[in-house]
């Protein structure tokens, strides 16, 4: 369950601080919230000693940042999530498409480049899961799309040219 956490947090860092109620309805879904709550913090102890093995007790985590009873992943200056660098990429060849299409075409195949395939496979079926995959699996189908439609246009204005 702590990695199910880590993950959340991990690929919805836009989402800011995520409330304690939101996480432990996503990892353990129409249970009794008092005996999630317990199992909830064993989850978050044992993320803690495994991002940072020397965390004194009571000390707070670099990583696993609290805010009341909301929390976020902080993944550091060198810290990267690929996911996230593949969704990156895509949206700055997106924001290349109108005005420099070479360089949109460049970021399409470095985004091509950072998919990985299925997002988390073997990690179970939960809805947001699922949900995610299901979205990186339509950007990257998308992105393809979008190489082969630069390319078709360049070969189009290549022999064209050549003619």
């Amino acid at each position: 369950k702590a990695a199910m956490i880590f993950q959340y947090l991990a690929l919805n860092p836009h989402k800011g601080f995520v409330p304690k109620d939101v996480l432990l309805e996503l990892v353990w879904p129409d249970q009794d919230p008092a005996v999630t709550r317990k199992r909830f913090h064993v989850a978050l102890h044992f993320l803690r000693r495994l991002l940072e093995p020397d965390l004194k007790r009571g000390q707070s985590s670099s990583y696993l940042l609290r805010r009341g009873d909301a929390y976020r992943l902080e993944t550091g200056m060198d810290g990267q999530v690929d996911a996230l660098c593949f969704a990156q990429a895509l949206e700055q060849a997106q924001r290349h498409e109108r005005s420099d299409e070479s360089q949109a075409l460049n970021c399409f195949l470095e985004a091509e480049t950072l998919f990985r395939g299925e997002l988390l496979p073997g990690e179970g079926d939960c809805q947001w899961l699922v949900d995610q995959r299901q979205m990186y699996q339509r950007m990257y189908l998308k992105c393809l799309t979008k190489i082969i439609n630069h390319l078709k246009k360049l070969f189009y204005l290549t022999c064209c040219i050549a003619l």
